[in-house]
């Protein structure tokens, strides 16, 4: 039987063309069927391929535009407190100390020092100070002769001078200076008289700032004798001849202040009572820029003198307010001509003490206008330096009827623009704790005092005075302390019995709702 299948249905296979039969073995025995398949229709020509749609190149990418950044809001401007007012810093400069004598000197400039004269050389010393350190601790110091003629022999005199310890008034302390020393020789053309010899000094601070100070030594000749003159007699012997003298001097005011006008009265003196001064010419020098001559011209011409006679003139200056404080000398030079000789010359000078105005101000605190006695009331003052110079001794006191400060508010010395502060512990007593009260009443009203003292450069010391008014009341006296307590407790009796009746009757009402709630549960039931 199957192979029977087998050649049916290769048989199938075999024919060209129309439907093919397909033999299935079914499961009731040999029987065959024949399953016709359908027709297989004709082939449709396949349309042709539509090509590929090429990709579209797309575009790049537009970058995005950087976000432009949100301006931050502005900082809220801040109050800036103000700067705290400060001292102002004053320049370094270099000054003479005035106020001693160093070796070869003997006697200090503010006593009218001179340079010496020996052996054809003159000495010239100059002590030098500066008013703060200054660079290597040195200065350079030039002389200029210009204005001295043929006095000196004429040269290059320069010196760098640096800081030393030198013994000051002839004794063994010493001071920290810059000494200065030139030994100029004489010309022998020399002529008697009063020479100005400049002295300049430069230096550095320790900041590089350039430092110039110009100094003005006058020094006086007097060796040179006199030619004699020739009658047709013969030689005649030499004689004195005379010299003009400073006998006195007035300075008015007694206290000169910077930038004020003074007045310098001087009496002249012929030296001699056998021949008179004629011809006299004044030649005045301040040695100054901040000094200045009020008259006319520094030359003056001044009426003769007679043989042993007098004269005085006064002269007018005034100084610049910022000159600084001290003493300074003004220089007077006479020519004239005696009835026997030439062009004779003689010199003075006039020290002249400047003061800065001193102008100090004192903040007062409020006083109170109640005071109860027993009391310590603190109080705090503050000072300021207005002026242009140093004061000292600076100091606040307190004082009045009933009133007893602890302290005196002491400060000390204070530097131009500059404010300090102290504090005084004011006690406050009764009236009659006074000595220098005469009255029986013991409180109430009382008046006080508030005086700032200081003291300027030459001691000479300075008040200002504040006045104020009080009222002092008598002291609070405590009752007795059990008394008080036993007030107290009945206060505090007083209260607690008011919280136990608040919170009895709470009770009461929250028993009463919970009786209520118990009837009505079993009224229920």
């Amino acid at each position: 039987m199957k192979r029977s299948l087998c050649i049916f249905l290769i048989f199938l296979l075999l024919l060209p063309c129309g439907p093919r039969a397909v033999a299935e073995d079914t499961e009731g025995g040999d029987e065959i069927v024949i399953v016709t398949a359908p027709p297989i229709p004709e082939e449709t020509p396949l349309p042709e391929e539509t090509p590929e749609p090429t990709e579209t190149e797309i575009p790049e990418e537009t970058p995005a535009p950087t976000e432009i950044p949100t301006p931050t809001e502005a900082p809220t401007p801040t109050d800036t407190p103000e700067p705290t007012p400060t001292a102002p810093v004053l320049p370094t400069s270099i000054e003479i100390d005035t106020e001693n004598w160093y070796f070869g000197m003997g006697w200090p400039y503010r006593d009218g020092y001179q340079p010496t004269i020996g052996n054809e050389i003159v000495t010239i010393i100059l002590p030098l100070q500066s008013t703060d350190r200054l660079l290597d601790d040195k200065i350079t110091v030039t002389l200029d002769l210009s204005a001295t003629g043929t006095t000196f022999v004429i040269a290059n005199y320069q010196k760098t001078v640096v800081l030393s310890e030198q013994n000051i008034n002839g004794t063994e302390e010493t001071r920290e200076i810059f000494y200065v020393d030139f030994s100029i020789p004489l010309s022998s053309s020399r002529v008697n008289g009063s020479y100005p010899v400049r002295l300049q000094v430069k230096a550095y601070d320790l900041n590089y700032t350039p430092i110039e100070a110009v100094f003005t030594v006058y020094v006086n000749i007097t060796d040179v004798p006199p030619k004699p003159t020739s009658t047709g007699g013969g030689a005649e012997t030499p004689t004195a001849e005379p010299v003009v003298l400073i006998a006195h001097s007035d300075i008015t005011p007694e206290n000169v202040m910077a930038g004020e006008a003074f007045t310098v009265k001087l009496t002249l003196r012929n030296s001699l009572d056998t021949k008179l001064v004629r011809n006299m010419l004044l030649r005045v020098d301040t040695g100054n820029l901040q000094i200045n001559l009020a008259e006319d011209s520094p030359v003056l011409q001044l009426e003769s003198l007679d043989r042993g006679g007098e004269s005085e003139i006064e002269l007018h200056f005034s100084s610049d307010p910022s000159i600084p404080a001290g003493k300074y000398i003004i220089n007077f030079t006479f020519s004239y001509d005696s009835n026997k000789t030439l062009n004779l010359s003689s010199s003075g000078f006039v020290i002249v003490e400047i003061a800065q105005p001193t102008n100090a101000e004192l903040v007062v605190p409020r006083i109170p206008g109640e005071m109860t006695a027993g009391e310590t009331i603190p109080l705090s003052f503050q000072v300021m330096n207005m002026g242009r110079d140093n004061l000292y001794n600076v100091r606040c006191v307190i004082s009045g009827v009933g009133l007893f400060p602890s302290n005196t508010g002491f400060i000390g010395t204070m530097v131009p623009g500059s404010s300090s502060s102290t504090s005084v512990e004011l006690f406050v007593g009764s009236k009659t704790m006074s000595d220098d009260y005469r009255g029986q009443e013991k409180y109430g009203e009382t008046s006080g005092t508030v005086t700032l003292i200081y003291e300027d450069a030459s001691g000479r010391e300075y008040t200002e005075e504040q006045y104020f008014r009080a009222k002092i009341n008598p002291p609070t006296i405590l009752s007795d302390p059990s008394e008080v307590q036993v007030e107290v407790s009945a206060e505090d009796r007083a209260v607690q019995y008011q919280w136990w009746i608040i919170i009895g009757g709470l009770g009461l009402v929250v028993l009463g709702l919970v009786s209520t709630l118990i009837v009505k549960q079993r009224k229920r039931r």
